[in-house]
């Protein structure tokens, strides 16, 4: 990429960031703040891709308005000012018409558009669209996709060279962006695309652990020249509860000199991102000398003297490195052993000195940027300690024959625990794991817990076959792709309330609706509760005025659910969690 300039200490390829992420997008002047910070690890370009950006994606051929080509203006000088090139993205791919001529120059007056405020580069992704032609009179014009696309982009890249001049660079985002295989698509797009566009590529995988120099060959051999990595790290977009907060590792040394150039897909929490991104500059400039631990260390002291220029007290340095830990654990880097981690094998000391972090850290995210960013992680990791603490008084309690305390403190312990993990999750969750072994047997003395299931249950990890966590009531029915199922009480029940808390996986959101809930007094005539929901997952039916002796459980969009009865309270939920939990 020629008008890309090489900075001494980049001997290899260009690097930058490319801020292409689906959910919220990043303000003004979080791009301004992350242009300054990526200028001062010696990244040299900037490329704007937001996917909810409906300017950028699904209005693209609507142009921007004043107000936003200001900002856009400043956001390129801000770039030119810091060494920094402005790249422009467009993603037309999911409407466009390729064969049409009226299409494709609203494409490159788009793009003519951004460079008359000040970009120097521009970017054509076509990914995340349908992998084939969708039109009638595309089916009809073009040999396949990799056809249409490839004469849209040298049709656009003529066209900026005969406005902007022939060292223009255009990048470009193929429908087949992952892999090391090649394919019809790939080869014939490598065939017909003009030889000086360059060609994004996000390693073997969407998320690569790992990227190797052969990995790079294998691409360029089927795409026909260098790719330009689209690294999806630190990028948390396909799991919004998660933070990434660990290093780059996993690209070989050699990686660098098989590609064009070396973006990065930072997280929707920009100031969050640059402990990774500050790992990445340190690799680029000596990949052979890399090392991922110790760059990492030396991110988060420059990351947290950043933060204490922006509000954080300085006090908190060692609680910031605590609780990055506990966010460490990433698809790249799984397998870390944090002090939660350790928790589910009863170390209530690790378990104190990270509530104590959690929640100092928590007390100065109002004036503090990144901390703010993360404090929703912050609270769920102090529910997770206060979980696990009351979890072990309440063991403690009940080995000690103080059977009224352990109950109390069941009680409250597991309305602690029905909030975590709501909206904002960590890596694993053995020490809730931990917590819920040691609740369950003062629950169940009362009945409290009447049923779970989950596909990864105590009962039987490998099959995921329903649990039952009280003898008394035993399992009567699982019909076929398991709803409904049916709990038979063996004996007429009434109770204030059921509390019905479900969830999935971290990387799954929680479903939109709640499980259906009826109950029967002899089996064949089942009332369906009506269910209050409290928190996302969690929902709550009167049953005060049905005595039961059958529960109806339909729940298909459930893989893992807690049913419990009153007097079990209701989880009280403030204000502020109860934002957090939307």
């Amino acid at each position: 990429m020629p008008p890309i300039p090489q900075h001494s200490s980049h001997p290899t390829v260009p690097t930058g960031i490319v801020e292409g992420f689906y959910g919220p997008v990043w303000t003004h002047a979080e791009r301004l703040w992350m242009i300054r910070l990526i200028a001062s690890l010696d990244m040299n370009l900037y490329i704007y891709a937001p996917k909810e950006d409906p300017f950028h994606r699904e209005k693209w051929r609507e142009p921007y308005g004043p107000d936003e080509m200001l900002r856009f203006a400043e956001l390129a000088g801000g770039c030119r000012d810091h060494g920094v090139v402005p790249c422009f993205g467009l993603s037309p791919g999911l409407s466009i018409v390729y064969g049409s001529p009226e299409e494709r120059l609203l494409v490159a007056e788009k793009l003519l558009s951004l460079a008359d405020v000040g970009f120097e580069a521009f970017a054509l992704c076509l990914d995340d669209i349908p992998a084939a032609l969708q039109s009638e009179s595309d089916l009809s014009g073009y040999q396949g996709l990799a056809h249409a696309q490839a004469e849209l982009a040298n049709e656009i890249l003529e066209r900026l060279e005969s406005r902007l001049g022939p060292e223009i660079t255009l990048l470009f985002c193929p429908t087949e962006y992952r892999g090391t295989a090649t394919s019809p698509y790939l080869q014939a797009l490598g065939r017909r695309l003009a030889s000086r566009i360059e060609v994004f590529w996000t390693g073997p995988r969407v998320v690569s652990p790992t990227i190797t120099a052969a990995d790079a060959r294998a691409f360029a051999a089927a795409i026909g020249r260098k790719p330009i990595l689209w690294d999806n790290y630190p990028v948390n977009d396909f799991a919004p509860n998660r933070l990434f907060l660990g290093p780059f590792r996993g690209r070989t040394p050699e990686l660098l000199d098989e590609l064009a150039g070396f973006t990065a897909n930072p997280m929707n929490q920009p100031r969050a991102s640059q402990v990774a991104l500050r790992t990445l500059a340190e690799y680029v400039k000596s990949p052979a000398t890399y090392e991922p631990e110790q760059a990492w260390r030396r991110a988060l002291i420059a990351t947290w003297s950043q933060s204490i220029e922006e509000g954080a007290p300085p006090e908190l340095e060692e609680a910031f490195t605590l609780i990055a830990r506990e966010l460490k654990p990433s698809p790249i880097d799984p397998d870390i052993r944090t002090a939660l981690s350790g928790a589910a094998s009863g170390e209530r000391s690790a378990v104190e000195r990270t509530e104590k972090a959690a929640s100092n850290l928590l007390d100065a995210a109002l004036y503090s940027p990144i901390l703010g960013e993360i404090a929703g992680w912050l609270s769920d990791i102090v529910l997770r300690c206060e979980t696990v603490r009351g979890a072990l008084d309440c063991h403690a309690a009940l080995d000690a024959g103080r059977i009224a305390e352990a109950l109390e403190l069941a009680n409250r312990t597991w309305s602690r625990r029905r909030l975590v993990g709501v909206q904002h999750t960590m890596a694993t969750g053995d020490e809730i794991t931990r917590a819920e072994r040691l609740l369950i047997p003062c629950l169940r003395r009362e009945g409290f817990l009447i049923f779970e299931r989950s596909s990864a249950s105590r009962g039987n990890r490998e099959s995921g076959e329903e649990v039952l966590l009280d003898a008394d009531i035993p399992l009567a029915a699982a019909k076929p792709d398991r709803p409904p199922i049916i709990l038979d009480a063996g004996r007429q029940i009434h109770v204030a309330r059921l509390i019905c808390a479900f969830g999935q996986p971290w990387n799954v959101p929680y479903p939109e609706g709640l499980p259906t809930l009826s109950v029967s007094p002899d089996g064949e005539t089942f009332d369906t509760l009506p269910l209050t929901r409290c928190a996302d997952g969690i929902g709550i039916a009167d049953v005060s005025a049905h005595p039961f002796r059958f529960i109806a459980i339909d729940a298909p969009q459930a893989e893992h659910f807690y049913l419990l009865m009153d007097p079990l309270p209701a989880p009280e939920i403030s204000n502020a969690q109860e934002s957090d939990t939307r």
